[in-house]
């Protein structure tokens, strides 16, 4: 698994400054990605997943199924077939029901020491 973070280029050094955390550090060792402009583009994260579903056999991946609506027009211009759509996202909510047991899962993974993060530093 490769974990992948997304931040606006636009007001980079800015928010690093603000929020005390080196974003552009981490943009410049690849551990954060970056779309253009000034708030995260969907078409830019789409053609971005494009890509990785074609390098890697991506079985699930999971959505909020909240924001899922403005990206899923991108994903089909970008190329994703809605049968694909189908069978290969999956929704997850971001409320109690669906993290409480999602969190007890990752923090057994982390005390186990299995968790493969690609050596990010956050």
């Amino acid at each position: 698994m490769v974990p992948t973070f997304w931040l606006p280029r636009e007001g980079i050094y800015e928010r690093a400054h603000t929020d005390h955390i080196p974003y552009d550090k981490f943009v410049e060792q690849g551990f954060v990605r970056t779309t253009p402009g000034a708030s995260i583009s969907y078409e830019y994260v789409a053609h971005y997943l494009l890509k990785v579903f074609a390098q890697y056999n991506i079985r699930k991946i999971g959505f909020d199924r909240w924001n899922f609506r403005h990206l899923k027009p991108w994903l089909m211009q970008a190329g994703f077939s809605e049968q694909l759509i189908a069978d290969r996202w999956v929704e997850f909510g971001q409320g109690t029901q669906s993290m409480s047991p999602a969190l007890r899962e990752l923090e057994s993974i982390v005390l186990e020491r299995q968790l493969c993060h690609g050596d990010n530093p956050r």
